[in-house]
């Protein structure tokens, strides 16, 4: 046991066993990838692109149809009824294109909402929301100020 003096200039997390990421995390699987439903917090697209970086993951780069629709069904599942949500993607506008800024590469498939993308690509803090409608059962993309506060998803490959 150590004494009262010991205990306060011990550092913090001394004694902890190391933990890999992201076993830890409640994560979702399908077709080669984990996905982390960022729930609980909210945070710019930086602070929430942080966390994941820190969990071994990026944030999400949704690219097919098939992934839209897995997503929405994983995350109908946490949920209510009725419930709009928006989510951050690593989606971002640069000289007038749209990259996955996690894999840097451009974007090909797409899922913008109607009159989207707005007139503000190009800007240098332009990021992709994804925003979901449980009602409407879709997840639908808005461009937005990277510093907005929202939701988040990060995905990472499975490793065999």
């Amino acid at each position: 046991m150590l004494s009262d003096e010991e205990d306060r200039t011990r550092p913090f997390g001394q004694d902890k066993p190391e933990i890999k990421s992201p076993a830890y995390l409640p994560l979702a699987k399908s077709n080669g990838m984990l996905y982390y439903y960022g729930l609980i917090l909210k945070g710019s697209e930086a602070e929430v692109r942080l966390f994941c970086n820190y969990h071994n993951m990026k944030l999400v780069s949704i690219e097919s149809l098939g992934e839209t629709e897995y997503l929405i069904g994983g995350l109908t599942e946490f949920l209510d009824e009725s419930q709009t949500m928006a989510f951050w993607t690593s989606g971002k506008g640069y000289d007038r294109m749209w990259w996955w800024d996690s894999y840097g590469h451009p974007i090909h498939y797409t899922n913008w909402a109607p009159g989207q993308p707005s007139d503000t690509i190009g800007r240098n803090n332009t990021c992709i929301e994804a925003v979901l409608n449980t009602t409407a059962q879709t997840l639908l993309w808005y461009n937005t100020d990277c510093d907005a506060a929202n939701y988040f998803i990060c995905e990472s490959i499975i490793e065999s």
